[in-house]
């Protein structure tokens, strides 16, 4: 039977899913690196590999990935997953706000005050996301 080389973004979807099931963290990871790489502008594996990492302890290493997918969430124009995903970033540690600030600013298809007011918005739920309301406000200021 012939099999083409290149594995679909689903195929590694579904093997990182097995091994995060069996508990083998690494080689989910490992199968999640590669399925974003075939599908560069999902967030899902993103977020799938910063939470292996956390289970693994790896804090630090998984900020990144979460930023990267809120990131994303944004320029897919998906506020409600991204503030969620924003939220958990920051309670997991420290962020350069300012940095972030311009990350998400630079992804939304929005103005910048449009943005910033959606967001604010939804501050009730996520107070935690104020400072970076307020980097965002400076950005936009500046």
């Amino acid at each position: 039977m012939w099999r083409k080389n290149t594995p679909e973004p689903w195929e590694m979807m579904d093997l990182g899913d097995h091994h995060r099931v069996a508990g083998r963290h690494r080689e989910a990871i490992a199968a999640y690196r590669a399925w974003a790489s075939l599908d560069p502008e999902n967030p899902l594996p993103l977020l799938r590999i910063g939470e292996q990492l956390v289970v693994m302890g790896e804090i630090p290493e998984s900020l990144p990935e979460f930023a990267e997918g809120a990131r994303l969430l944004v320029a897919l124009d998906r506020l409600p997953d991204a503030l969620k995903v924003i939220a958990r970033r920051l309670y997991l540690g420290p962020v350069d706000h300012a940095a972030f600030a311009r990350a998400l600013l630079s992804s939304t298809k929005d103005a910048p005050q449009v943005f910033i007011a959606r967001v604010n918005a939804e501050l009730p739920k996520y107070p935690s996301l104020a400072p970076l309301v307020a980097a965002m406000e400076a950005q936009r200021l500046s």
